[in-house]
């Protein structure tokens, strides 16, 4: 499967408080007049505290994961983003789900669904 592409890598699942940021936050990056989503996307993506970056549909077009040290150290990557963005930002409380492992009945509901759409 690591030849075909299928697993693209492995990873170390850390605990983000222990190592000392508590703060958890998604940030909507939308784009003003003129700036690119691609543009918006390679500049968050620079900023260390972003974890991740998805170029998105609707009103904004970058969201982010960012982790903080405080809510000061939130304030100020807040800050950054906003130099070449308009941000929105959710600050996550808890994570009532883990990542989902994709399994072979996730994969027959997703052909079903294009062999037979509604």
């Amino acid at each position: 499967m690591e030849e075909a592409g299928i697993i693209t890598g492995y990873h170390a699942e850390v605990n983000l408080t222990r190592l000392g940021f508590p703060v958890l936050s998604m940030i909507r990056l939308g784009s003003f007049v003129g700036e690119s989503c691609s543009r918006v996307a390679d500049q968050a993506s620079a900023v260390p505290e972003v974890l991740e970056c998805y170029k998105v549909t609707g009103n904004d077009c970058v969201v982010v994961k960012v982790i903080a040290a405080s809510m000061p150290h939130l304030e100020q990557v807040i800050e950054q983003l906003s130099r070449f963005s308009i941000a929105s930002t959710a600050i996550v409380f808890s994570r009532p789900m883990k990542n989902r492992i994709v399994t072979r009945e996730l994969l027959e509901r997703a052909e079903a669904v294009q062999e037979h759409p509604s």
